[in-house]
């Protein structure tokens, strides 16, 4: 097993996992980042956003993980999503204010994303193409 499909597997199984506990108890990531459900549109966005969507992406890196042809695809969609998320932290770092939940988010987000990209540059040099 290379860097990179140990990568995707292993964020792929915190994804899925934390995805799946989201969506049974959206009480539990709002409390960390301080959101108020008040109501239960909001109990289901929790669920879709970090329920949802999370189990999904997690399960699509396990699949990129395990599949033959697809390590590439799934670092740089990890590089991109995990990229976006660091930059809107740093961002609402900037304007909102420092809070641990958030530092500790973005520094799960930008290592995330800077090993994806390390590991597809590896890889690339591995293959000796563009993956």
């Amino acid at each position: 097993m290379n860097l990179g499909s140990a990568w995707l597997g292993l964020n792929g199984v915190v994804f899925l996992g934390y995805g799946v506990v989201c969506l049974f108890t959206p009480s539990m990531p709002a409390d960390y980042a301080g959101i108020a459900l008040s109501t239960s549109s909001g109990e289901t966005e929790i669920r879709a956003m970090y329920g949802g969507l999370q189990a999904a992406l997690g399960a699509f890196l396990i699949f990129c993980a395990v599949s033959t042809g697809r390590q590439a695809e799934g670092l740089r969609t990890m590089a991109f999503l995990m990229g976006g998320l660091a930059l809107g932290r740093a961002l609402g770092l900037l304007l909102d204010g420092l809070s641990p939940y958030n530092v500790y988010a973005l520094a799960y987000e930008s290592v995330a994303a800077l090993v994806a990209l390390w590991a597809l540059r590896q890889s690339q040099r591995t293959d000796g193409a563009n993956p």
